[in-house]
């Protein structure tokens, strides 16, 4: 989405101000964007998706910095900090763009799905199978024992395990949540200084460098953003600075796949505990 120093929540007071302050700040950077080139006074900064979806990704909550007087001091500290968690690099796996207007919940499930859904289905699939193969060979026990419906002979008396559904339910969670993805990104917030005036310049000037540097979009979509100016922007230049490229590596996921596979998974994983 746009940048994260302007409050997409503020007072209808401070809309004609800080709608002239976005169109400023883009007729700024795409004077400087003619080049798609780097500003000698700025480096190519990125964060890992680890990062920004540690915490209940806290880092995609909506911006709060500098919202009042009395809260400067203490903003400034807390930009410096999550400023810190990004780092010089070359080349930038993805840019994320999206509403800050969008539930802070939904984008982080569907990035969860995103990063660390295979590295928990291929874990989960092996909890299962690792307590199957303890249950075959007697080291877990038998939760139901039932008769043959076949057999008429009393000792044909069988056990049932779901050993395999709650290991692997319980490991794919465990490792959807704490997998820690070292794939680089670009995030606003944490690539761009929130409160230091020439940082914070230097990366909104840029912002086509990075467009440009990043190898994919993944663009977390919802119904507000196509209407966000700065998101039709990125979008926009994103694929004017990817043009000569056979396929357009834009990748679309809206948010609510997050929420709706999540509800599927537990609503399956529970019907089949009780189906004993």
């Amino acid at each position: 989405g746009k940048p994260s120093f302007v409050q997409e929540s503020c007072p209808d007071i401070m809309g004609e101000a800080l709608g002239n302050q976005v169109s400023d700040d883009i007729e700024r950077t795409l004077t400087h964007m003619a080049t798609l080139s780097l500003s000698s006074i700025v480096e190519l900064r990125a964060t890992t998706a680890s990062v920004a979806l540690s915490f209940a990704g806290a880092l995609l909550r909506p911006p709060v910095f500098g919202q009042t007087a009395v809260q400067g001091h203490s903003s400034e500290i807390v930009a410096a900090q999550v400023y810190r968690k990004s780092f010089p690099t070359e080349v930038i796996n993805a840019f994320w763009s999206h509403s800050w207007q969008a539930s802070h919940w939904q984008k982080v499930l569907v990035l969860l799905l995103f990063y660390n859904g295979v590295p928990a289905a291929v874990i989960g699939t092996l909890g299962a199978f690792l307590a199957c193969g303890l249950a075959v060979l007697g080291y877990l026990p038998a939760m139901v024992w039932e008769s043959s419906a076949v057999q008429s002979d009393k000792a044909a008396v069988y056990g049932f395990f779901v050993w395999s559904t709650i290991s692997g339910c319980f490991f794919y969670l465990v490792t959807l949540f704490c997998w820690r993805s070292k794939k680089t990104i670009f995030l606003d917030k944490v690539c761009i200084h929130q409160t230091n005036e020439r940082l914070r310049r230097n990366g909104i000037d840029n912002i086509g460098t990075y467009l440009s540097y990043s190898s994919n979009m993944l663009v977390l979509w919802d119904p507000t953003h196509v209407t966000r100016l700065w998101c039709v922007f990125e979008l926009a230049e994103f694929l004017y600075a990817h043009r000569m490229e056979s396929t357009v590596p834009v990748l679309c996921r809206p948010v609510i796949i997050g929420p709706t596979v999540r509800f599927q998974d537990v609503h399956l994983g529970a019907s089949r505990l009780l189906l004993l």
